[in-house]
């Protein structure tokens, strides 16, 4: 099968996917496979990739989870798309590279967690089991594609890929292909058919008022509770070598781009009045150790923010070439190592804070991404204009 047939095909079918009806009456959240034991199994909610820029990993995540809370209450396999699809190029700083076709989610966070919080399977689109409810024309596409792609550009690549799996697992006389989650409900608690249902955006769904209430009230931890789903191994370990002997440390994010964009005067000199109305300013200079992190790039910028993070510890250490050297000797110098895993490290980092009682502090972030930006800088740094 060639790619440029496969894109055709999508033309023809992948539009309307992503304006599947967004009806989620009638659900009884009681006979949900939450709140008993799934009768009905062998069904399958398919997630088609974003045919957009993608976003965050922050986003990116809940979505898997509010589709693993959906997959779980319909007795349902799920099948995602893999990283590539969904995480944006525009986030993976400093160069916007696209991420690795080769890249699971695995590498960010905790798989065997996510696997527990979907109990009839939760599978990427490459995996084995994928290969078998795709069936054999899928299983022939999906290596040859892997095979030929010599460049790493996934985008026809996915497009082709969703439209010849989605085709092979409809293809299953076991299923009854419906059009909405209210009839997958129907299909598995009242008639006992196991479905296929496939859906192009699960996060656009769970905001649309058919089915915001039912989302919430399934995500609720009393009615379908989800294992937290930490960070992967490698995001732990770079984290933990990141530390070190540390038993204290304080936390700091600076959101460059974002200021400069907003209007919000991020110099050095102003990192260090942000730091002086915080919980630093006591230790006068003494703290033991503090971690920044920051999306510019620029050499004399950082050094001259280093100088001032010296005004309040005695270590610093720039957070983004930490977690990419740790990183790297845990992949081996792999071209894996993307700023979504940074952002990882630096979540379990803030993370551990959180889980410490030892004066560790997540110092916030200086700055932000929206129009109330230069506002928030001014009160961030008001209390520190003496120094």
């Amino acid at each position: 099968m060639k790619l440029a047939t496969s894109v055709n095909i999508v033309a023809a079918f992948y539009l309307p996917v992503i304006e599947s009806h967004w009806n989620c009456s009638g659900w009884d959240i009681s006979k949900t496979g939450c709140k008993s034991a799934c009768k009905t199994n062998g069904s399958v909610i398919l997630l088609a990739p974003n045919p957009g820029g993608g976003a965050g990993i922050g986003d990116r995540s809940y979505v898997l989870d509010v589709a693993s809370v959906l997959a779980r209450s319909l007795c349902a396999q799920l099948i995602i798309p893999p990283p590539y699809s969904e995480l944006s190029k525009s986030h993976n700083l400093p160069d916007h590279k696209a991420i690795q076709c080769s890249t699971k989610w695995s590498f960010y966070r905790d798989w065997q967690s996510m696997q527990t919080n979907v109990p009839q399977g939760l599978y990427e689109w490459d995996q084995k089991e994928t290969m078998q409810l795709g069936g054999s024309v899928y299983e022939e596409f999906a290596l040859n594609a892997s095979a030929n792609n010599t460049n790493n550009d996934c985008t026809l690549h996915k497009l082709a890929m969703f439209s010849v799996l989605e085709k092979g697992v409809s293809a299953s006389p076991n299923l009854t292909r419906v059009d909405s989650l209210t009839e997958a409900y129907v299909s598995v608690f009242e008639r006992g058919r196991p479905f296929m249902y496939t859906h192009g955006s699960i996060y656009h769904m769970s905001n649309t008022s058919g089915c915001h209430e039912l989302i919430h009230s399934l995500h609720d931890t009393a009615t379908c509770p989800l294992k937290g789903v930490g960070p992967s191994q490698w995001v732990t370990k770079a984290a933990e070598a990141i530390v070190g002997t540390f038993d204290r440390f304080a936390l700091l994010h600076i959101r460059r781009s974002d200021t400069l964009r907003y209007g919000c005067n991020s110099t050095p000199d102003m990192v260090r009045k942000f730091l002086a109305c915080g919980p630093l300013a006591k230790f006068k200079g003494d703290f033991p150790f503090v971690i920044f992190f920051t999306d510019e790039t620029d050499y004399q910028y950082l050094l001259e923010v280093h100088a001032a993070l010296r005004f309040f510890a005695k270590h610093v250490i720039h957070g983004d070439i930490a977690a990419k050297e740790e990183l790297a000797i845990l992949f081996g110098n792999s071209p894996s190592v993307d700023n979504y895993l940074v952002y990882s490290v630096k979540n379990e980092l803030r993370g551990q804070i959180g889980r410490t009682s030892n004066q560790s502090y997540y110092l916030g972030e200086f700055g932000g991404h929206s129009k109330d930006t230069a506002a928030k800088c001014k009160r961030q740094t008001s209390c520190a204009a003496v120094i």
